[in-house]
């Protein structure tokens, strides 16, 4: 079975950079700590995410372009193991990490 999920780690259309540009702290900050944290199997503060992270409202103000990553997440089963197949941001500020889940 294959459930794939779109949307972003770090979505954030007020503070991207039309013309690029270097990746903000904070934009860089939240990724790594997804990353991390899914890493880890840190389900509780992944979970959590908008207490547990570093500037989560900023890199997520509207969580709509997050959330399909918990659909992917619950479909590999209980507590699955998280890889990142792909790290980098364009835009400036707009991650375009890529999970897979296993269970």
């Amino acid at each position: 079975m294959l459930v794939l999920a779109t949307g972003g780690a770090v979505h954030n259309l007020r503070e991207m950079a039309r013309d690029g540009g270097p990746v903000p702290s904070w934009a860089k900050a939240f990724d790594d700590w997804l990353a991390a944290a899914l890493a880890a199997g840190k389900e509780t503060a992944f979970l959590d995410w908008e207490m547990a992270a570093p500037e989560a409202r900023r890199a997520q103000p509207t969580p709509e372009h997050f959330l399909p990553i918990f659909v992917a997440y619950g479909a590999a089963g209980a507590h699955p193991k998280a890889t990142r197949i792909n790290q980098g941001f364009t835009l400036g500020s707009m991650s375009m990490a890529a999970y897979e889940f296993a269970a």
